[in-house]
């Protein structure tokens, strides 16, 4: 969603197009196999998996969690040069660009950025 607002932000006439919902995909699979995985078991095991909050093995939490990092700093790659993009598209077509500044979104994507990372424990520099 970030993604698609940063576009927002910085291309002219920023429509919605079906090709956007493409960025969902993962995101809608991932609900569909929750919901599949969930319900082709009986009430017994639906009822543990409940008590017990696992309702993926190890390596199965371990290979979404590796999605999901790389998802999230895909996007935020892509975001981060799309705003450089912008920055340096708007210094060679405007004289003065003081009003045009969108240093508080580059806060906002190194501050999820962080925050992940800091949740996460995902940077080894950080205790």
């Amino acid at each position: 969603m970030l993604f698609i607002y940063v576009l927002s932000l910085t291309r002219k006439q920023f429509h919605i197009r079906k090709n956007y919902l493409f960025h969902f995909f993962p995101f809608i699979i991932f609900c569909i196999l929750i919901i599949l995985k969930f319900y082709i078991h009986g009430a017994d095991r639906i009822r543990d998996i409940l008590n017990a909050g696992n309702l993926f093995s190890s390596l199965e939490a371990w290979f979404f969690g590796i999605l999901v990092y790389v998802q999230f700093f895909s996007y935020t790659i892509a975001s981060l040069i799309i705003i450089k993009k912008y920055q340096v598209e708007i210094k060679n077509i405007y004289s003065t660009i003081e009003h045009i500044n969108l240093s508080w979104l580059n806060f906002v994507i190194f501050g999820l950025t962080d925050a992940l990372g800091r949740k996460n424990k995902v940077f080894f520099f950080m205790d």
